[in-house]
């Protein structure tokens, strides 16, 4: 419930911390009343969002991503720095395991990841395998460091299938992005216990 300085406010700040990080899930933790629960829920995903620069930068790359493919392309975001207690996900075997339940071979998969190392040699006896690096030359001039990250995210949402990590809300708004456009149904985690969840209803309650 707002305060009156709240409501007249023009500008509400929101909590940046779980469960309230307003660029990934969100549905379950941002309440109001019943009347009222839809129309905010639809104006923070129409709000908050990415500005028009980084939409178009990523515009660019999924073209040169199109074209390089001969049409389409997969995606899979992978964080390798932390989660250390579940570092198993980020196995190698583990993901080509993964990936080819779902993506054929040979197919042109883009890689969004902080480790971007020899650890891809093993994708790439399966797949025609695309980093940023491989890309980036869509952009002229290159851009902000800060922003290739948001490209990215923007990039992997629209590939035909896209494997994510489970405890990452970098993963987390890709997905959201991707239920929006109606492609839940190819969006999936790369650990066998979550791989699933985007492709099936939730209820929010008891979830948090």
């Amino acid at each position: 419930t707002l305060t009156i300085a709240e409501e007249t406010a023009p500008v509400v700040h929101f909590r940046a911390v779980e469960p309230y990080r307003l660029l990934t899930h969100f549905y379950c933790s941002l309440r109001a009343e019943p009347q009222e629960d839809r129309r905010i829920k639809r104006a923070v995903r129409d709000s908050f969002r990415y500005t028009d620069t980084i939409v178009r930068m990523a515009e660019a790359v999924i073209a040169k991503l199109t074209k390089v493919s001969g049409g389409e392309y997969h995606a899979i975001h992978v964080r390798k720095g932390d989660f250390l207690r579940q570092q198993k996900e980020a196995s190698e075997k583990t993901l080509v395991n993964a990936l080819l339940s779902k993506i054929p071979e040979h197919s042109t998969l883009y890689v969004a990841t902080d480790d971007p190392s020899e650890w891809l040699d093993d994708l790439r006896e399966h797949y025609n395998v695309l980093i940023f690096q491989n890309v980036s030359d869509a952009l002229n001039p290159p851009p902000d460091p800060k922003f290739v990250g948001p490209v990215e995210q923007l990039v992997a949402s629209r590939a035909k299938i896209f494997f994510g990590t489970w405890w990452s809300t970098f993963t987390g708004y890709i997905m959201r992005i991707r239920g929006h456009l109606g492609l839940e149904s190819s969006s999936f985690y790369t650990m066998k216990d979550y791989r699933d969840e985007m492709t099936q209803f939730h209820a929010c309650q008891g979830r948090g």
